[in-house]
């Protein structure tokens, strides 16, 4: 029994080893090894290093991360029919060009994968579905970007691009997420395909934003400690969700759409409210849901509400 479990085991080690990093969804996204394929090779064109297999070319390295010109990733290598694919970890962590160009033909960025970067200008073509998390973190000389609406998932990819002042989701997008920190942006747009809002913390130059009606869950944290000084909020949320307002001390109009059923903890903690009535919707209130704002001197609570939390007032 003892040789058998071994052999199981040593078999599992095998098959771990032939992947370098697995691709992980809904956090770090890591470069697949495609080692394992009999017709891997690697090639260099125009300083750019490509892993090729079977599935396509893997982009794993970039020797002129110094240089200031532009970067122009091709969608296909010049046998005109290798199409790039992925963007491995790390590849151009630090590098210096002007702009950066990604194609259609890649699916993924990795984690990382820009990190730090000094572009100016980076521009996404539709096609690419999913931004690893930070893949474009400390971007500082990025002013505005445009999400292509083949993105699904983006957690976190812009955190700290401190430069950023404008933002724009294209039609198609469904969570508008991945710019934490990005302290001076003034402008975001969303589109009427979005579903849900997180990942807009510490945006605190931003004073103004329009949800449209497509919205339905605005999540944890999505504008904590935003500069917003109102918000209307469309009848088709229902859920409010911890600390989604949470320190926006300039936010001093708000209304609750009678669609919403649960506010969250924290969720206006710290704001500068005056007011607030609670819609006949409402069935719960979280722990600190409005805790610490000490402007507020008028609240209206319905019957409908059976459970308010711990310091919620």
């Amino acid at each position: 029994m003892k040789k058998k479990l071994l052999t199981i085991l040593l078999a599992v080690c095998v098959c771990a080893s032939t992947v370098l990093c697995p691709i992980v969804g809904g956090g770090n996204v890591y470069a697949e090894d495609s080692t394992t394929d009999v017709e891997d090779n690697i090639k260099v064109e125009n300083g750019i290093k490509y892993r090729i297999s079977s599935n396509g070319a893997y982009l794993i390295g970039y020797e002129n991360k110094f240089d200031t010109k532009p970067v122009i990733i091709p969608g296909t290598l010049q046998d005109g029919k290798t199409k790039v694919i992925e963007i491995a970890v790390n590849v151009f962590k630090q590098c210096k060009a002007e702009s950066i160009t990604i194609p259609g033909s890649v699916k993924i960025i990795c984690s990382w994968s820009f990190q730090e970067c000094e572009a100016t200008s980076i521009t996404i073509e539709d096609g690419v579905t999913l931004i690893g998390e930070e893949a474009f973190i400390g971007c500082k000389n990025l002013r505005s970007i445009t999400i292509p609406g083949s993105v699904t998932d983006m957690d976190g990819a812009f955190l700290d691009c401190t430069g950023l002042t404008s933002i724009t989701f294209e039609d198609g997008i469904t969570s508008i997420d991945g710019f934490g920190g990005c302290s001076n942006v003034t402008s975001v747009t969303i589109p009427d395909s979005a579903t849900s809002i997180d990942g807009l913390a510490g945006c605190s130059s931003l004073t103004s934003i329009t949800i449209p009606g497509s919205v339905t869950s605005i999540g944890d944290s999505a504008f904590y400690n935003c500069g917003l000084t109102s918000i209307t909020i469309p009848d088709s949320v229902t859920s409010i969700g911890e600390r989604a307002f949470c320190d926006c001390s300039n936010l001093e109009s708000i209304t609750i759409p009678d669609s919403v059923t649960s506010i969250g903890g924290c969720a206006f903690s710290g704001c500068g409210i005056t007011s607030i009535t609670i819609p006949d919707s409402v069935t719960s209130i979280g722990d600190g849901a409005f805790n610490g704002c000490s402007s507020l001197t008028s609240v209206t609570i319905p019957g409908s509400v059976t459970s308010i939390g711990y310091n919620a007032f």
